[in-house]
């Protein structure tokens, strides 16, 4: 009873809100993770996808996309669960820079949901989110792709290490970088910082998953470190 009580208050002084418009979801999220008005305009990353790193592609008969075609990614394979296009680019913007860190747990629900039979499948021993700098991480207070892998653990009954990579180079923001500059950007940015693990198969987790330099990156760092397969997930992916 006392918990009941407890669980109520929490959602009437932290209402759910939809990520796509940040507005109050009626009824405690009866509705769901979206309200009705953004599910119609959110789109999942399920059909027509990159077959190595799971972005989506216009091509009826690629199956790879610009990336994964010019150069081999260090991932095993990749998938993701939205498109990063209408309300999903506010929701990430939200989530990176206005605190909303209560959109993950139904973003990732759903995300589990669509490739649960895949993410199951692969063995995984340690989820391990990309790490950011850490001057950066005091000064917004947590990591949202930290706070995505925990997410996604729950349901792998996998546990989380967030210390495994560091981020040892405070590095410029990706966007409005091309290809090139963004691969070398990250050059040297990721370093294993913790010793005493070993590791066979591993899911490195993301927010958003554009041209797949950090990713890759970071799955580069960790092979070398652990020969293990690297996997990676994301909340969303963009567009080839």
């Amino acid at each position: 009873m006392k918990k009941g009580v407890l669980n109520k208050a929490v959602r009437l002084l932290y209402p759910a809100r939809c990520p796509g418009c940040d507005d109050i979801l009626p009824g405690a999220s009866g509705m769901g993770v979206f309200c009705e008005s953004c599910r119609g305009e959110v789109v999942l990353a399920h059909d027509r996808i990159c077959f190595r790193c799971g972005k989506p592609i216009i091509s009826a008969v690629d199956d790879l996309c610009r990336d994964c075609k010019s150069k081999e990614p260090a991932i095993v394979m990749g998938r993701g669960a939205f498109v990063y296009t209408g309300p999903m680019k506010l929701a990430m913007y939200r989530l990176k820079y206005s605190g909303r860190r209560s959109y993950v747990r139904g973003l990732a629900r759903i995300a589990y949901t669509l490739h649960h039979k895949w993410l199951d499948s692969l063995g995984i021993q340690a989820v391990i989110p990309i790490p950011m700098y850490e001057n950066k991480k005091r000064q917004r207070g947590y990591n949202q792709a930290e706070v995505f892998a925990e997410a996604i653990s729950v349901y792998l009954s996998v546990p989380v290490y967030p210390k495994v990579l560091r981020r040892v180079r405070n590095t410029a923001p990706q966007k409005g970088l091309d290809r090139q500059m963004r691969q070398k950007n990250l050059e040297n940015a990721f370093k294993i910082a913790q010793s005493g693990v070993k590791f066979d198969c591993v899911l490195l987790v993301d927010d958003i998953y554009t041209t797949g330099a950090t990713i890759n990156e970071a799955a580069r760092v960790l092979g070398e470190g652990f020969g293990c397969r690297v996997f990676s997930f994301c909340i969303c992916m963009g567009a080839d």
